[in-house]
């Protein structure tokens, strides 16, 4: 998601700077209402491009099945943290439809995985309740979480999120290449 930051505000400065450099150098040179109307002109085009990079970002932040899996991982690691209930912390992001029941992110001791290495996959996997993505999160002994995704609708959200068995995560890793998604942090 910070990658995603990253990427629109390169894109917005990259639009801009252009059309700062021609436009001030024109302003420079004209006068009176010329002049208003320049600086007019360039504060619309900035406003009207910071909207397109804004609404681009609020689009894939909320319909790439990838993005939404690294925010349920860290919005659920936050819920824990702060002992509050996870399920209703990925609700209140707009990660869920309904408030869902993560399965065993309790007996996982999430207090435990401060710098954790997070992996995201490249592709989904088969699970038992379906296509799915599995992440690899490793903290001493790795260990996975399983999502279910609806992708159907305009909007991404996870369907079901459960701690895999051990048996369960190491047959599913095993063709699995994964993205590094950065460390899970305390606070």
């Amino acid at each position: 998601m910070t990658a995603s930051k990253i990427v629109y505000a390169i894109l917005f400065w990259m639009l801009l700077l252009p059309v700062l450099y021609y436009g001030i150098k024109r302003i420079r040179r004209s006068t009176g209402k010329r002049r208003a109307a320049l600086i007019f002109a360039a504060a619309l085009f900035a406003a009207a491009e910071f909207l397109l990079c804004l609404v681009m970002y609020k689009t894939t932040v909320q319909t790439q099945p990838l993005i939404i899996i690294e925010r349920g991982v860290r919005t659920a690691y936050g819920a824990l943290l702060k002992n509050e209930d996870p399920a209703q912390a990925l609700f209140n992001e707009g990660l869920t439809k309904d408030k869902i029941e993560p399965e065993g992110l309790e007996r996982m001791g999430f207090q435990s995985l401060s710098n954790a290495s997070v992996g995201i996959p490249r592709k989904s996997s088969k699970l038992e309740e379906g296509q799915g993505y599995v992440v690899s999160i490793e903290c001493p002994e790795p260990f996975g979480i399983a999502f279910l995704l609806d992708e159907g609708n305009a909007r991404v959200t996870i369907r079901s999120m459960r701690v895999l068995s051990k048996s369960e995560y190491e047959e599913l890793v095993q063709d699995l290449t994964f993205f590094d998604a950065g460390a899970l942090k305390n606070g």
